[in-house]
């Protein structure tokens, strides 16, 4: 059971201590090489709950880089629905929907000075609030709705600021994915890539392809042995789901005893 991640700036670094490489092409393929290498290993990418201010001109926006699921999206301080009806993207709304439409949350933002002392604050308020997918999704719905496509999401209105809430792979601050932290996981990575080297033409003074890929497969069963193997706690709540109606150690000892009762 591994708990805690690295970059793959990481393994990336062990492969130019071990290799010696000067050519910077073979650095900039093993940032495809290693994700493939996850793929075969049956390794899923680190992700988590982020979310991103998207600018919407003339009815499209980007999706955030490295978006997997888009959980809820914030417009005017209320959630946009996904699209499901048969509006067109330029339909006009009646006077209702527009005043709905104009309802949103404030808050005043403070910058620091242009001269470095003190602050101002920002007189506009800023209509996108919420940091949590729980919040995001407990906001009232409107009129207006969103539909996505590979790369962007469209919206009804025209422009305007949205609040993507979205699942997303975790990046490090250069922007490479993250990788769990386990000797023999980095180290088959570093021999996957290297056997790529070779492929890829790079000549390796010591090993062959076949010497580095053999390399690949001793340490990629170890690390998926060891990141797969359960922890204590997961056994035991595999146990006490697979064994029903069994209570717990002193159940009944502790059957009239009240948590936290101050004596």
């Amino acid at each position: 059971m591994v708990y805690s991640t690295v970059s793959i700036d990481e393994v990336i670094g062990r492969l130019i201590r071990k290799t010696r490489v000067q050519d910077s092409s073979y650095l900039l393929d093993a940032s495809v090489w290693i994700p493939e290498a996850m793929g075969m290993m049956r390794t899923k990418v680190e992700v988590a709950n982020l979310w991103k201010d998207v600018v919407i001109e003339f009815h499209i926006g980007e999706t955030p880089c490295g978006t997997i699921t888009i959980k809820a999206i914030e417009w005017h301080g209320m959630r946009l629905p996904a699209g499901n009806s048969s509006r067109t993207i330029d339909a006009p709304f009646s006077e209702k929907e527009r005043y709905q439409q104009g309802l949103f949350k404030t808050q005043l933002l403070a910058y620091p000075a242009p001269d470095g002392d003190g602050v101002f604050y920002n007189s506009t308020a800023y209509p996108l609030s919420t940091c949590s997918v729980e919040e995001a999704m407990g906001l009232p719905s409107c009129n207006a709705y969103y539909t996505t496509e590979p790369g962007y999401i469209k919206t009804s209105f025209a422009d305007g600021y949205i609040r993507v809430h979205y699942t997303g792979v975790r990046l490090d601050v250069n922007g490479f994915p993250q990788i769990p932290d386990n000797e023999n996981y980095k180290e088959a990575l570093v021999w996957y890539v290297r056997a790529n080297m070779i492929g890829a033409g790079w000549e390796d003074p010591i090993f062959s392809y076949k010497d580095c890929f053999q390399q690949w497969e001793t340490y990629a069963a170890r690390a998926t042995a060891q990141i797969r193997y359960p922890s204590t706690d997961m056994m035991e709540m595999r146990v006490n789901a697979l064994t029903h109606l069994l209570p717990p150690p002193a159940y009944y000892s502790n059957f009239f005893f009240t948590p936290n009762e101050t004596l």
